[in-house]
């Protein structure tokens, strides 16, 4: 099953991709990191890996330090909107800086947030850089974001396995969900946002159209309701991770009440559908890709999430050329160019979306997802040589408006996808494991990607089809677990230092 070729082939490998040749010395600092990220292979779609060195590429000269006098305490990737940070955006921008081998600051760019958190546990979505004042005021409607700090600390946690780092920032986030839960509830116990505190700025979610920090307070929107049951889904893990059972408890109690109101009080039976609700608790009836947060947070139930995918499905909904619209194309507000939120595809709601079906089994789906998103991305990169905030859904074209050069978290698409879901590989630093979902046909892999402390190499041969036991590369500089999963078959095998050729799943006829 297994076979090892030495160890000074080993050693050979990775200096050889450690080294820096010195006229590096002489390159611009994201030039010389751009050595240092993880490799992709992907025969197939060489424009695709294109993308992907593209995506680096600017999230390195995104890169800032923080300013005298700021108050922001780390280095942080910046989102290339304004001399402000953000929290949805941050977070997102976590969520693929953490594959980066440590060439971006990715979770360090938090920091900044919980250093400037004020006492009763609020951060602003929006502080500026310059001098590290809240751009808004508590009581606004805008006043946060998606509070999704803890999802992306544990997906960060996964990688670096770095559990000093959860027993610092859990009370950061306990005393940040406690002032969400104490300011931004609806009197049935679910939460509210605005447009611009959703992140989902003119999007006809209500009644009420604009980019205004106007509410109505009765208003319960579905997307923060999910993601506060998220938060605490999140923090409940965190929590018995570090060994605090008490919180660990307290927080898997509060997911679970809100998980059941969210199914008692925003889902359509007749519709298949959740929605937000109107002051007098009625269904709004507007198709957004919000609606879909519940399966990210585990909320829905099998029976649920069948009925969400078949809107993802249909032609007239979620279903178009370039999926998924942060509108349905049934909505008369829907914009063929995506119009900012009417329609465009925007990397963080199709990063949920996929990792939320991803959760449920519908696995395939999501790669499918994940192709069609960079198959697009790609197309419009050689049309204008550059990574877009958005993209229309109709056409393989920059959505309109859309801003340039954005990563932002516009890599997550040729970067946390091209990596999780197309190649199919993801790290548990935590269990010391690489777990590799085999797809692909064409040859295809990762070489040195770091995750807890080790620096691993995978590259699968090409095959006939998909049936076929794929021949597998497997490079490692210590012991860790391979978890390796073709069609239904599962083999886990644990590796020391060396170099291996496994023909996995190996099934004799």
């Amino acid at each position: 099953m297994r076979h090892s070729i030495g160890i000074a082939l080993l050693i050979a490998l990775l200096a050889a991709a450690c080294a820096t040749p010195a006229a590096a010395q002489n390159q611009p600092v994201e030039d010389r990191r751009m050595g240092e990220i993880p490799l992709v292979t992907i025969d197939d779609h060489p424009d695709w890996a294109a993308l992907y060195h593209e995506a680096w590429r600017i999230a390195m000269t995104r890169t800032k330090s923080p300013r005298p006098g700021s108050g922001l305490v780390s280095v942080f990737m910046d989102e290339a909107f304004s001399d402000n940070i953000f929290q949805w955006d941050t977070c997102f921008m976590v969520l693929f800086g953490r594959l980066g081998n440590g060439t971006v600051p990715a979770v360090k760019s938090l920091d900044n947030f919980y250093a400037l958190q004020r006492k009763d546990g609020y951060i602003c979505r929006e502080i500026s850089e310059i001098d590290g004042h809240d751009i808004w005021p508590k009581d606004s409607a805008v006043a946060i974001n998606p509070p999704l700090f803890s999802w992306a600390e544990w997906k960060s946690y996964e990688v670096t396995g770095d559990k000093q780092r959860l027993k610092k920032v859990l009370r950061n986030l306990i005393d940040y969900y406690v002032w969400i839960k104490k300011n931004r509830r609806v009197k049935n116990g679910l939460y509210y946002t605005s447009g611009l505190g959703s992140g989902m700025d003119n999007s006809p979610r209500c009644y009420r159209l604009g980019y205004d920090d106007k509410l109505d307070y009765g208003y319960t929107w579905v997307d923060m309701s999910s993601q506060q049951a998220l938060n605490a889904l999140y923090i409940s893990k965190i929590a018995g991770e570090v060994g605090d059972a008490s919180n660990a408890k307290r927080f898997k109690t509060e997911y679970e009440s809100l998980s059941k109101l969210i199914n008692k009080l925003l889902w359509s039976e007749k519709a298949g559908f959740y929605y937000d609700l109107t002051e007098k608790g009625e269904f709004t009836g507007v198709k957004t890709i919000a609606s879909f947060w519940p399966l990210l947070a585990g909320v829905a139930d099998k029976r649920q999430a069948e009925k969400l995918v078949e809107h993802l499905k249909k032609k007239s909904e979620f279903n178009r050329p370039h999926p998924v619209p942060t509108l349905a194309k049934s909505s008369p507000f829907y914009d063929v160019m995506g119009g900012y939120w009417r329609g465009a595809v925007w990397a963080p709601t199709e990063y949920m979306v996929v990792r939320g079906l991803d959760e449920y089994g519908y696995g395939d789906l999501a790669r499918e997802i994940a192709a069609k998103h960079l198959n697009n991305m790609s197309q419009v990169y050689k049309t204008t040589g550059t990574i877009w905030e958005n993209y229309a859904p109709e056409s393989p074209m920059q959505g309109k408006p859309a801003a340039p050069e954005f990563v932002g978290w516009s890599g997550l698409g040729p970067i946390a996808m091209l990596i999780e879901d197309i190649i199919g590989i993801r790290a548990d630093a935590a269990r010391n494991l690489i777990y590799w979902r085999v797809k692909e046909t064409g040859r295809h892999g990762v070489h040195y990607f770091k995750f807890g402390g080790h620096t691993v190499s995978l590259l699968a041969d090409p095959r006939k089809s998909p049936d076929e036991s794929p021949m597998l590369h497997v490079t490692t500089d210590s012991t860790i677990k391979f978890l390796v999963e073709v069609g239904k078959c599962r083999e886990q095998y644990t590796l020391t230092e060396g170099v291996y050729n496994i023909k996995a799943c190996d099934i004799p006829n």
